[in-house]
């Protein structure tokens, strides 16, 4: 008698099992997760933090970039004299 195993079957079970493993484990993360427990407050505060440091990170940009410029003039200036 010749034996025949359907396709598929044992690779969708163990799909479908594994599937289930990683959407719980998704759930339970993102369940767990700190960020979930703050209270709106919270997160309002965090995002004001955030703003005065992205603040304080362009005006160190635009200060960098200023000097950068300035750098890159005077090198050319040389250049051309030399």
């Amino acid at each position: 008698m010749i034996r025949v195993r359907r396709r598929g079957t044992a690779r969708s079970m163990i799909n479908r099992f594994f599937t289930v493993l990683v959407t719980a484990a998704m759930t339970a993360t993102v369940l767990a997760s700190p960020s979930s427990a703050q209270t709106i407050a919270q997160t309002r505060a965090e995002i004001a933090a955030l703003s005065a440091t992205l603040a304080q990170q362009q005006r160190t940009s635009e200060t960098t970039a200023k000097a950068y410029d300035a750098a890159k003039v005077q090198f050319a200036n040389i250049t051309t004299n030399v």
